[in-house]
């Protein structure tokens, strides 16, 4: 799966809405390996290291310049589960 654009507006981010959109497109999807995706930050690097802090890993895109990232989609299940229990 290849994830072009996610955005969060400001007031809902921090709720890990991101994460959870994500995870519907790869319940609706199937089988998938790999989800890669690109990553649109801002210019602070906050939207880069949330990315490895869930475990997305570094990734060479050749369709992009931006930086790109993937993670096996049971990483990002258990990233979703540690972050809801910490909602809580």
């Amino acid at each position: 799966m290849h994830i072009e654009l996610v955005k969060v507006k400001k007031e809902h981010r921090g709720k890990g809405r991101d994460i959870r959109l994500m995870l519907k497109a790869l319940e609706a999807s199937g089988d998938v390996r790999y989800i890669t995706l690109v990553a649109w930050d801002d210019g602070t690097g906050k939207l880069l290291k949330w990315y490895e802090a869930l475990g997305f890993e570094k990734y060479p895109a050749a369709t992009t310049t931006l930086p790109a990232y993937r993670i096996v989609p049971n990483r990002l299940r258990q990233a979703a589960l540690t972050i809801h229990a910490n909602e809580l």
